[in-house]
């Protein structure tokens, strides 16, 4: 236990080191901004899903609600908070392969890769998002699932999982890797089906309660109809990217970032030594994540932090392999004094491109933020129009619409989706009477020009003229 402490005490002090200057900005993405606005409003009374709308399932809200109710409303302890779950996360990497008979190094290696993945590229883990999430969950599912303790466990491990599928559904393919790989389990070993099926009936029965949890719950206020059009009709609706084109270079883009541990991940799978087990896990696992990756149809970055599980574990395995066993272009990972080298020059060249993107510009939500507050009552609404929403957080203020981010309410393919009334939207927006009102880049199209007009005057503008503010007339 306690070379365990030290172990993840150690992970989440690597964590911070790699991560350190991206806790100061107000945004990397609006992604997050959205999470942290619409868990603040659940805190306030509202519902998800009822009074405020986003793209994804509930969990990610509750659990950010829950860290904003417990630990406070700072964006610099949230993004402490992110990366003590990636250092849990890599832990969990640790404990699989310790279970999976792996030595030490290998244990150590995936679950520093893993942080390593996650903390060089905004969109590929830098900012938060539901993968970073969901994966602690599912690691220490599939942990449990793997380490066979008693009946109890697999109840936990179908608990854990149902968490991660209602922070995001695309947990299903992580689930269905491990179903396909537990059926091995009555025709390989000497279990009895009678002790294969009374575990398989624990771990469903966990699974299920949360998301029925969530299920009566919308029933239980007469809005399962709006969940279930949110949660499953929705998403169904979205324009598809179908070029093969698009399939190649999306997931090519990924393994080219990451090239060194793309190229232990593909040796590892076709010449490794591996058990027959963990040859199976790895195939299935991998395979499934990237197909849920590619079969939305959308090149978003952090899709991929999914398939970064099973692509840390598999890696890890390389250093495992004696120097003599790897293909020379690989042996020098087998190293300590050039792995230490180029652990501190990536450490140092991170440390400058985190600088550079997060703290030598001008944090405009902020600087709005310091400009507008002494300027507001209490009872002063805003309305961020197509600028930064974190200033609703930023500035405790609730939002005059139902969508959050601003992409939902400015893009077509979204309006389509969703089938938002952009006609009571805008009129929601208007009979909340906000003192301020923020456009980026001019007004998007038509919908408040003359509203903006009429009752409005131009107050200032930030970021050389690109966000411009107007003060409701007197």
């Amino acid at each position: 236990m306690k070379n365990h402490l030290q172990i993840l005490a150690g992970l989440t002090g690597f964590a911070i080191l790699l991560r350190i200057l991206s806790f100061f900005p107000s945004v990397i993405n609006h992604d997050e901004s959205t999470y942290l606005v619409i868990a603040e409003t659940l805190l306030n009374g509202y519902t998800y899903f009822v009074d405020y709308v986003d793209t994804k399932p509930i969990g990610i809200f509750l659990i950010i609600a829950g860290f904003l109710k417990i630990v406070g409303k700072s964006i610099f302890l949230f993004r402490f908070f992110v990366a003590i779950v990636l250092s849990l996360t890599a832990f969990g990497l640790y404990l699989i392969q310790k279970t999976l008979l792996q030595p030490e190094r290998v244990a150590l290696a995936s679950a520093a890769i893993y942080l390593i993945l996650n903390s060089l590229f905004t969109f590929y883990g830098v900012s938060p998002n539901t993968e970073t999430f969901f994966n602690l969950f599912t690691i220490f599912g599939l942990f449990l699932i793997l380490r066979k303790k008693g009946k109890g466990e697999y109840l936990l491990a179908g608990i854990l999982l149902g968490i991660a599928f209602m922070i995001k559904y695309v947990v299903a393919f992580d689930i269905l890797a491990f179903g396909i790989f537990l059926l091995r389990e009555p025709f390989l070993r000497r279990e009895t089906v009678s002790r294969f099926l009374g575990n398989t009936f624990l771990l469903i029965t966990g699974f299920v309660l949360i998301p029925l949890m969530i299920l009566w719950y919308y029933k239980s206020i007469a809005n399962l109809d709006t969940w279930w059009f949110h949660s499953f009709v929705v998403p169904g609706r979205y324009p598809k990217l179908h070029d093969w084109q698009d399939f190649l270079i999306f997931p090519l883009d990924f393994f080219l970032r990451f090239l060194p541990v793309s190229a232990c991940f593909f040796w590892v799978l076709w010449r490794g030594k591996l058990s027959s087990d963990f040859r199976v896990l790895a195939f299935l696992w991998s395979g499934l994540t990237l197909l849920s990756i590619m079969l939305p149809g959308n090149a978003y970055g952090h899709y991929f932090i999914q398939f970064m599980l099973p692509f840390s574990l598999v890696a890890g395995i390389a250093w495992g392999t004696s120097a003599e066993e790897l293909p020379k272009w690989l042996r020098w990972i087998r190293h300590r004094r050039i792995m230490n080298k180029v652990l501190i020059v990536l450490v140092a060249l991170n440390f400058v491109f985190q600088y550079s993107d997060y703290l030598r510009k001008p944090d405009y939500p902020r600087i709005i933020s310091k400009y507008l507050k002494p300027r507001l009552n209490a009872e002063d609404r805003i309305y961020t129009g197509n600028a930064d929403q974190i200033l609703y957080f930023l500035l405790r203020k609730e939002v005059p619409n139902t969508y959050v981010h601003p992409s939902l309410f400015w893009e077509q393919k979204h309006l389509d989706a969703m089938e938002i009334d952009v006609i009571g939207e805008v009129n929601k927006i208007k009979s909340a009477k906000p003192k301020y009102v923020l456009f980026k880049d001019g007004y998007p199209d038509d919908r408040f020009d003359t509203w903006i007009e009429n009752a409005y005057h131009l107050d200032t503008t930030f970021r050389d003229g690109r966000i411009a503010l107007y003060e409701r007339n007197k």
